[in-house]
């Protein structure tokens, strides 16, 4: 029973480590006494010192039984589970919370414009410029000019922007910057969910941990952009297109969830249709 205590101290020293790392730092007050924290090392140090006295404490045999207890606990899905809520945490606590560039901010903007009722912007100072064309010089990275009007509109899709206008409706403003980062828990969980209708839920658990620790996802969901929420929802597409048992799936309902996914032309969204329509159609 001694031996549980110092495997107790070490997790929460190495979740207090984890929670420095993504906050920067943290102070906590506890008894009137302040308590703070801006070096994820030392309780780093200390979790490994915890490690090394429930070894100790243990035994060779004792450790062997405790390592296969925890491997039943931590299934397939409960281990998923862990890995989408660390990524979550990572994808909030680094996110941008802004539009860094054209794209990102086109899509931002779009989303107040759905909220305000809107998809263009009048520019009634360009019809006033001396210059020919003048409402090319008023047209922002992420727009484009409205034929045969003196307005704007934002040339990327609407997926993100109104999944984003939605956040931002129901908890303001800075909600729908979480749009991106929850899509990336739902590219994860449906990854999970792939692996395990194709294969196993071993499988589902190997492809979720691929997909979590790429460089691309990593760096694509903490920014206001359409890949992620995108590749979220085509992966729910596909899962369900590959039925259940070999049962087909109503194709209205992966059309309607691949649908949700935005791209870039309409021709990228067919080519991407054609790997549903073989397991649509058996």
């Amino acid at each position: 029973m001694l031996r549980r205590i110092p495997a107790a101290m070490a997790l929460v020293a190495a979740l207090w480590a984890a929670a420095i790392w993504l906050s920067g730092g943290l102070a906590v007050s506890v008894a009137g006494i302040g308590v703070s924290s801006s070096n994820p090392l030392r309780p780093l140090i200390a979790a490994l010192v915890f490690c090394a006295c429930y070894a100790a404490l243990s035994g060779p045999l004792q450790r062997r039984l405790d390592a296969a207890a925890v491997k039943r606990r931590f299934t397939a899905v409960r281990t998923t589970a862990v890995l989408i809520g660390v990524v979550v945490a990572v994808g909030i606590a680094r996110n941008s919370w802004t539009a860094g560039g054209s794209d990102a901010y086109s899509y931002v903007s779009q989303a107040d414009l759905w909220l305000e009722g809107k998809v263009k912007i009048e520019v009634p100072l360009a019809s006033q410029v001396p210059w020919p064309n003048g409402l090319a010089t008023f047209v922002p990275f992420g727009y484009a000019p409205v034929p045969n009007e003196q307005s704007i509109a934002p040339m990327t899709p609407p997926g993100l922007p109104l999944m984003m206008a939605a956040f931002k409706l129901v908890a303001g403003h800075s909600a729908g910057f979480l749009a991106a980062p929850l899509s990336g828990a739902l590219l994860l969980w449906a990854t999970f969910l792939l692996g395990g209708r194709i294969g196993s839920p071993s499988l589902g658990l190997g492809a979720t941990w691929l997909v979590a620790t790429s460089p691309t996802f990593l760096m694509m969901f903490k920014s206001q952009m359409s890949d992620v929420p995108a590749s979220a929802f085509w992966a729910l597409a596909t899962y369900w297109a590959f039925g259940n048992s070999g049962h087909q799936r109503p194709g209205s309902r992966v059309g309607g969830l691949g649908g949700n996914a935005d791209s870039p032309e309409p021709r990228a969204a067919r080519s991407d249709s054609v790997p549903l329509a073989d397991p649509i159609q058996q």
